[in-house]
């Protein structure tokens, strides 16, 4: 059966954010409504729901019957871009533009909370959010959450990405991206580049870099696992190189509550979900798993 496909564009106060949603049968009754959050590199149009078949997160979770949501945030993808010389989209701003999403999203399907699945910088926004807003987050699922002090990844972000900032942005060149997105097949790689630059470089939001940059020099958690109180997944590949396995552990233990469960999947790495195809069904099928009604604890 077909996926079917809406966009909506939701006002954040200051401007319009892209959201998209995806769904086997619009009119009827869903297993959950699920809101994913992109990282750093790629906003969610495209990393949870890119044109290559079977390449798609999401599309697989609204096959299985969930009524899925992908949102941009400001200055990523098909939403808006600020124009100014303060960081866009700062952790502030990304929490904001969920909040915003979120409560459209509400309105529109009738329910009263959501699940939120957040990718790398957007499993801490995710955590955040569910520690913030508890009574509009069901489940959260943090894949590949960025958690701890990474002194050599600090010292990478300065050398290659921050000192390319314009503005409000920053530079990155797409033979870097092409580095950064190790794991991923060539083919893979040419698609998703080719649909945000049609130059040598990108330009992306400064915000979540700075943010990455000073969790990683500093070692201070963007968000605090001790505020989660709705039943929370982690997944990390065991090939994560930005990542550690230390670093999920300790996030995992200071989640205070007992619905809780940590899966270390063997072979895959930060990008997983756009992996060969062995490591991203693993993680789409965990994912379905923990997000369904009569998941046991």
């Amino acid at each position: 059966m077909a996926v079917e496909e809406q966009d909506f564009r939701v006002f954040n106060g200051e401007g319009e954010l892209y959201l998209r949603r995806l769904s086997k049968a619009l009119g009827e009754d869903k297993l959950k409504t699920v809101l994913f959050l992109h990282g750093a590199f790629l906003p969610s149009s495209i990393c949870f729901d890119p044109s290559l078949e079977g390449y798609s997160w999401a599309r697989h979770l609204a096959l299985e019957g969930f009524d899925v949501y992908l949102l941009d945030f400001r200055g990523f993808g098909l939403s808006y871009k600020p124009h100014r010389h303060q960081p866009v989209c700062t952790v502030d701003n990304a929490l904001a533009d969920v909040r915003a999403a979120v409560e459209y999203i509400l309105a529109k399907s009738k329910t009263s909370a959501v699940s939120l699945i957040g990718w790398s910088w957007g499993a801490c926004i995710a955590g955040l959010f569910a520690g913030k807003y508890p009574h509009l987050v069901e489940r959260v699922h943090l894949h590949a959450p960025i958690f701890e002090r990474r002194d050599e990844l600090a010292e990478k972000l300065e050398r290659e990405v921050l000192r390319s900032r314009r503005d409000g942005y920053v530079g990155v060149a797409l033979s870097e991206l092409r580095k950064w997105l190790g794991g991923v097949e060539d083919r893979v790689l040419s698609s998703l580049i080719s649909t945000m630059s049609t130059g040598e470089v990108t330009y992306l939001p400064l915000g979540p870099w700075l943010s990455m940059y000073e969790l990683f020099k500093s070692g201070e958690p963007i968000f605090s696992p001790k505020d989660i109180r709705c039943p929370v997944f982690i997944t990390r590949g065991e090939e994560d190189l930005v990542v550690s396995r230390d670093g999920v552990v300790k996030l995992f233990r200071l989640i205070p509550i007992s619905q809780k469960q940590l899966v270390l999947v063997q072979g895959g790495g930060h990008f997983m979900h756009l992996e060969e195809e062995k490591n991203r069904l693993k993680l789409y099928r965990l994912s379905s798993f923990f997000l369904c009604e009569d998941f046991k604890w």
